[in-house]
This record gives C-alpha cells, sequence and structure tokens, in this order.
C-alpha cells in the first residue's frame, strides 16, 4: 500500500541502521545484557552500537575524573531507541554459519519479572528462549540485503 511505502520505503532496499542509515546488512548488531541474552528487539550497525558503548565509558570516566559528590552517578549504555541497559554489543551471526548463535541472538526473552526493573536477565535461560515469527523476520531482514 502507498501508506506503507511512504513509512517503511520501497521493498527493494536494504534495511537502515537507524542511527547512521548505512545499510544494516553489512554489519549488524544487538545489545545483550550481562547473561548474554537481548535486552530488545533492535538492531543497529555494530559501530553505532560500539559508539554508544564508548559514549557510556567516556561518561563514567568524566564522573570518576570529577569525584563531586552532588553530580549522581551516570547511566551506563543503553539502547538509543528504547533506553533498555546493556552490557555489550555483538554482531548478528549468519545462520547457514552458526545457527546456534544465531538462534540465541535473534530470540528476545520475554520479561518474567513482571513490569520492569529488577535483573534484565533474570529467569531468563537457553530452555525459556521461543523464536517468534516477529523477531525472526526482523533478525533475517538485518541480515538480508
Amino acid at each position: 500500500p502507498p501508506l506503507l511505502t511512504l513509512e517503511c520505503g520501497p521493498g527493494d532496499q536494504p534495511v537502515e541502521c537507524s542511527v547512521c542509515f548505512d545499510p544494516l546488512h553489512v554489519n549488524p548488531a544487538v545489545f545483550v545484557g550481562d547473561a548474554g541474552y537481548r535486552v530488545c528487539g533492535h538492531f543497529m550497525c555494530l559501530n553505532c552500537a560500539e559508539h554508544v558503548l564508548d559514549e557510556a565509558s567516556d561518561r563514567m570516566r568524566a564522573w570518576r575524573a570529577r569525584r563531586d559528590p552532588r553530580i549522581h552517578k551516570p547511566q551506563g549504555p543503553v539502547c538509543p531507541l528504547c533506553r533498555a541497559p546493556f552490557s555489550s554489543a555483538v554482531r548478528l551471526t549468519d545462520p547457514t554459519v552458526d545457527p546456534r548463535s544465531f538462534f540465541h541472538l535473534a530470540c528476545v526473552p520475554e520479561d518474567r519479572t513482571g513490569g520492569g526493573g529488577g535483573d534484565p536477565d533474570a529467569e531468563r535461560s537457553p530452555e525459556t528462549l521461543a523464536l517468534t515469527e516477529r523477531h525472526a523476520m526482523g533478525a533475517l531482514t538485518a541480515l538480508l540485503p
């Protein structure tokens, strides 16, 4: 439909990084928590994801250098689209090369803590991961030109 074409662009163009607008299939990345599970459903290129990490560590370094108790401790790295906290950014693997890793990174575990807060990786394990159609399509469109 014309409205969908206006919103998403023509179907023959590759998905873009939401930060730098480069084609996402060249170097797609996801944000993961301490336990290695994705924290949100967003994708961006690995360069932008690493830049988000670098900015967070620069803020922390500047905060430590000031040693002023009136200034609050800065927040750690967060997804620039949904503000979900994460610990690292990893490249989304090709499912034909490493299917287990692709499945692990394509899944976005459901929040079982009941309303946010707490540990983002709480009650998440490989047994609770389920690849939904929505997340599978998102991961494949991030990988394919």
